[in-house]
């Protein structure tokens, strides 16, 4: 609400019977309006204010703001930051009239009913909501966008937690190769017809001396229960 008209109010309570009553609806009113909008960037999301996120986060996840457990600021992630090689732009809107997803929930080719050899580019870039397939091509468009990042070997320290201690902590070391969603410079031979491969490695440490490895550490304690290496090729995933 305006400052001007949030002082007029205040002067009225002071002279005119009644106008409390006015001012707490006005106020309730703004609180609910504030509500409906949902949290704002800047805000700090936390015991006090948790009704901000009523519709936007799962109850199981709500509690914990509610109770105090959880308490996270707000930031702004806009959208059309993100920009493509333009042979990938090219592939998009290329694949917006070829493409479409079959009874299986695989990619193919609009013309011959088949999978293409590789998939390049947002496949389904215009999705109508109204499409039975909706989900499944989102679901694509997310798988293809992520693996045009290319391969990488991530380090990851992952803490299960419950509300007051450390359940769990395991280190794991990843290897990542996406052979789908390369540009045609990037691509390799292909013989299993994977769309990605992955490696990973990992060891469950004691939650007694449980910390999350700094950036870069490779050590693993004695007495530390170690996994894998594994190997998947995820040809699952549309072939």
């Amino acid at each position: 609400m305006p400052y001007g008209i949030k002082g007029i109010l205040l002067i009225a309570a002071l002279t005119l019977p009644g106008a409390v009553q006015v001012d707490a609806e006005v106020a309730a009113g703004d609180s609910a309006a504030a509500a409906s909008a949902g949290p704002q960037p800047g805000d700090i999301l936390g015991k006090d204010n948790w009704q901000l996120a009523k519709d936007m986060l799962p109850p199981e996840i709500l509690k914990h703001y509610e109770r105090g457990e959880y308490r996270n600021r707000v930031v702004a992630y806009p959208q059309g930051t993100a920009h493509w090689e333009k042979s990938f732009v090219e592939a998009t809107e290329k694949n917006a009239g070829t493409l479409d997803v079959d009874e299986r929930g695989t990619i193919i080719d609009k013309a011959t009913g088949k999978q293409p050899d590789y998939y390049y580019g947002i496949p389904f870039p215009n999705i109508d909501p109204k499409d039975p397939k909706a989900g499944v091509k989102a679901v694509w468009n997310q798988f293809l966008a992520y693996w045009n990042g290319g391969n990488s070997f991530n380090q990851t320290a992952v803490l299960m937690l419950s509300t007051d201690k450390i359940e769990r902590n395991i280190a794991a070391d990843g290897w990542f190769q996406f052979i789908d969603g390369q540009a045609p410079k990037y691509r390799r031979e292909n013989p299993l017809i994977c769309r990605a491969a992955s490696s990973a490695l990992r060891a469950d440490r004691p939650t007694s001396k449980a910390r999350p490895r700094s950036p870069g550490a490779t050590a693993t304690p004695a007495n530390a229960t170690r996994s894998g290496p594994s190997f998947r090729c995820c040809g699952a995933c549309g072939r």
